[in-house]
């Protein structure tokens, strides 16, 4: 049986220190400036491990390439034979970059009605001073605003939005960060593309925020954590939510999958694409 694992990063599979749990043992994986500042759990680790030679693990994460590469865990021995990075615009083989499919993000931003180089000159005048604390740029596809999220009024955001659409853009708020992206960048655009590419038996895909549903949807089993902004908004997209939080989530679907592909592998079960 051919198995495909797409999943979410940060808060799916990786936490940060605020969001680990305390009474987990926990490795560091990703360090800024001398210091660490992601986690994932060791049986996670074992588990990825296990899981390696099972099946195709994608990590598809907003994360710029840049910030992507600081996850040590994926540069060495677990290096994944695709990675999907900054939110589908950059994927990935065998830690290079996939030319194609480079060569058509940057055709289509190209014949983006307003220029990715254009677009800070547009939301400067849409929000009061205050609310717009940093704006920092991702690998030249989108940007990422970070956001005073008690001065930012609903009616200003709902305004962008509308603005936005105008061009061929939108925008996404998690937290305090406000995601401003072309409309056709999507993690399911490039899973699309990497599922077109070779036959799976099975997709299985895990993530947390509404910028994963392009690829939720794709899959024919989906894992939505407890403690994520879409299980928040369940009503909206009609998905199941796993009753686990943090890395008890990521061990739980994992143990799922493993167990799962072992016991189709038993019974020969090459076609089943039955939901655990």
């Amino acid at each position: 049986m051919k198995v495909l694992f797409t999943s979410d990063l940060d808060r799916t599979l990786i936490f940060s220190t605020r969001t680990k749990l305390q009474d987990v043992a926990y490795e560091g994986i990703e360090k800024l400036s001398g210091r660490t500042i992601s986690y994932m759990s060791k049986v996670t680790y074992t588990q990825l491990s296990e899981l390696h030679n099972m099946l195709d693990f994608v990590p598809v994460t907003t994360r710029s390439l840049k910030q992507y590469k600081r996850l040590t865990l994926f540069q060495g021995a677990l290096q994944p034979k695709l990675a999907i990075v900054a939110n589908g615009g950059i994927i990935l083989r065998e830690g290079i970059v996939d030319e194609v499919w480079q060569e058509r993000m940057m055709r289509q931003m190209a014949a983006l009605p307003l220029l990715y180089e254009q677009l800070p000159e547009q939301f400067k005048g849409d929000f009061t001073a205050p609310v717009v604390l940093e704006v920092l740029e991702m690998d030249n596809l989108f940007y990422v605003l970070k956001v005073d999220g008690e001065k930012l009024e609903h009616q200003e955001l709902t305004r962008f939005q509308s603005q936005l659409q105008r061009y061929g853009w939108t925008c996404n708020l998690q937290g305090k960060k406000l995601y401003v992206l072309p409309q056709f960048l999507t993690k399911g655009l490039a899973v699309d593309y990497i599922k077109q590419q070779s036959m799976y038996n099975w997709h299985v895909a895990a993530g947390d925020a509404a910028l994963d549903l392009p690829m939720l949807a794709l899959a024919d089993t989906r894992f939505i954590p407890q403690h994520g902004e879409l299980a928040k908004d369940s009503l909206l997209h009609g998905f199941p939510i796993t009753p686990k939080e943090s890395s008890n989530f990521s061990e739980y679907i994992l143990r799922k999958i493993i167990t799962t592909i072992k016991n189709k592998n038993e019974k020969g079960e090459d076609h089943d694409k039955s939901i655990i």
